[in-house]
């Protein structure tokens, strides 16, 4: 059998083909690049040689603590997520219901909420302070980010690792708030 093959001279293709080759081949070398950098050992070790001290963050969440006091708010609704390196089953996803609304520290109903955030412990804002307060008080512990809402004072963000255990990394995040009633 005989094979006819078709090559073609580069003067021939139009400048808009020879473009979006150049282009191609620009994106592989770039994402080639990129994955190489971030996967070097310098890469890795810098980003956890950062962070914010404990004492500030303790400090930080002790102001947002009192703003959340001062704000009395006694019913609300929040979608929340923790994230972390965990292994969930198919039908922990379905059955999660991770918009909360919550009456005097209590929640008193739950929805489906945003699709395909991970299934995670039932937040309210005293939750999420509490656990914010006891992992940065964890003895090795890098903080990362802290993000507290500006007007109520909870925390909306937190990262956190430790450099000695690669897996032992946190993540909190509000995916949304609403005040239902104040005091």
């Amino acid at each position: 059998m005989l094979r006819m093959r078709f090559y073609l001279i580069r003067p021939q293709l139009s400048w808009g083909v020879r473009r979006t080759i150049l282009s191609m081949t620009l994106r592989q070398f770039l994402g080639a690049a990129l994955l190489a950098i971030s996967s070097s050992a310098i890469a890795q070790t810098d980003s956890s040689s950062h962070g914010r001290p404990a004492r500030e963050i303790l400090d930080s969440l002790k102001g947002g603590r009192l703003r959340w006091a001062r704000a009395k708010v006694v019913e609300y609704r929040i979608q929340s997520h923790a994230d972390c390196f965990c292994i969930y089953s198919p039908d922990a996803f379905a059955k999660q219901f991770p918009l909360l609304t919550i009456r005097q520290d209590s929640v008193i109903a739950r929805e489906k909420g945003k699709r395909g955030t991970p299934p995670s412990p039932e937040f309210t804002i005293p939750n999420l302070f509490d656990q914010v307060e006891e992992d940065a008080s964890s003895e090795g512990r890098i903080i990362d980010q802290l993000e507290l809402n500006p007007i109520y004072g909870f925390p909306i963000r937190y990262k956190a690792h430790d450099p000695l255990v690669p897996d032992a990394w946190l993540q909190l995040q509000v995916d949304s708030f609403a005040v239902v009633r104040h005091r």
